[in-house]
Formats: C-alpha cells, structure tokens, sequence
C-alpha cells in the first residue's frame, strides 16, 4: 500500500510547532458494563486528572478528547453545542459520570469494529480540520478501548493498517501513535496502523498497540489504579 504520510505533520527543522494531541475513547455502554463501571470510571477520572496536570506542565501541548460509546450500535458523545470533541477534562467527565447503559447482545459479542472504525473517523476527520487550519500544528492520534465484550463472531480481528482514503468510510485513516486496548481475556486484537510522529508505520518503544485483560483492570486496588492512571498519562504524553 501507499505510505500517504499526512504532509502538515513533518516537522522543520528550526520550527516551533505546537502539539496536537487528540485521544479516542472507545467505551462499552451496554446494559452488562454497568456492573464494572464503577472501577472503569475511577480509572479514566484519574487518567484525566493526570493528563490535566502534565498539560499544564508542558504548555506547547494540546489535548483534545473524544469517546465512542457502544450500545446496540455505536454513537459519538455529544459534549456542548452537541460537539463531539471536547478539551475540557472536567467536561468529559461529567459526561462519563452521567452514561445510560443499554443493550448488548445476549452471547456477549458486540459490535467493537463497527465501534473502533467509528472513533477512527472521528479522531482522523477532528485532526485534519485542526492541521488544516493551522500548518503549524505537529498532530498526534491515540486510542483506548475499554470492554468487557468479545467481537462479533468472525470480526475478531479486522485489519485497520491501510491509509487509502475512503478504504474504511468517508475519512483517510493517518494512523495512531499509540493505542490501549482493555477487553474481555485481552483477547480483542484488531490490526491497527500505529505510527511515528511524521505519520510513517512504525511500532517501537514509543509507538505501540498495548492489551490489556479488563479483569487485571478490575482486579486492582485503589493505589494500584492511581498508578496505572498515571503511567497511561504519562506514556500517552511522551508519544505526542
């Protein structure tokens, strides 16, 4: 396939371009994630607040935010002004703190590519207006995906590498500088395109698709969710 490197993103030498971070949430809503939610929330809530904190900390960068929500089928959250980006942590999550949980499939198997491909759109289309509007923004896309859900039986593991414009939907798929996917076993394994932060494919130290099993997640105490809060935060700001 074509490398179709997202131009706006090289960096030249001798510029000072601001960092655009947007994160895509991809979040099981169904009616038997209420159960775990609880935790998963405490989870995000401190992952956000670390976020916040390192932001401030490095003022060249931008964070933005975005979550996916699975029910039946899959649907943007709607923040103010039914925008479904918000740069607001404290916005995010009183949004997440008022989710109604609903549907689901009675095996356990959703709709998570339908899901995954949807937040793909969202974070891709949000990039390209940011970078369109202001060439000097240096880009950067990364994901999370929360479930207790095993994928549609014989979608486990769609392939999410290519960046032909129009090959997934109505958006050209740049590509993630690092993903987090926590599911049911970790056993959801979707292909994605991860890549350096000139958009070239690429998985290093920095770079990388990580799985989780949610039960590990749930298993934790309290200190030890802080702790996993902050070293996400921290790995999702060193790969901007």
């Amino acid at each position: 396939m074509g490398d179709n490197k997202i131009i706006h993103t090289k960096v030249i030498s001798g510029e000072n371009k601001t960092k655009a971070l947007v994160l895509g949430v991809v979040l099981d809503a169904t009616l038997s994630f209420s159960v775990v939610y609880g935790q998963i929330y405490y989870l995000i809530e401190h992952l956000l607040i670390n976020l916040k904190t390192l932001k401030k900390d490095k003022c060249d960068i931008d964070i933005s935010y975005s979550v996916v929500l699975l029910h039946d089928k899959p649907e943007n959250m709607r923040f103010s002004g039914k925008r479904s980006i918000s740069k607001d942590e404290d916005e995010v999550l009183r949004s997440l703190a008022d989710i109604s949980f609903y549907g689901g499939s009675d095996d356990g198997h959703e709709e998570l590519n339908s899901a995954l491909n949807l937040q793909l759109k969202t974070i891709n289309q949000y990039m390209d207006s940011v970078c369109k509007q202001d060439k000097n923004v240096s880009g950067s896309q990364q994901l999370i995906i929360l479930t207790d859900s095993a994928a549609v039986l014989g979608k486990a593991f769609q392939d999410f590498t290519q960046n032909e414009p129009g090959v997934y939907g109505d958006y050209t798929n740049h590509g993630l500088q690092q993903a987090f996917i926590i599911s049911n076993g970790g056993d959801y394994m979707p292909q994605l395109r991860i890549v350096n932060s000139e958009y070239s494919l690429t998985e290093n130290n920095v770079n990388t698709c990580s799985y989780y099993d949610i039960q590990d997640i749930l298993d934790k105490d309290e200190e030890e969710t802080l702790i996993m809060a902050e070293m996400l935060a921290k790995k999702i700001i060193q790969s901007a």
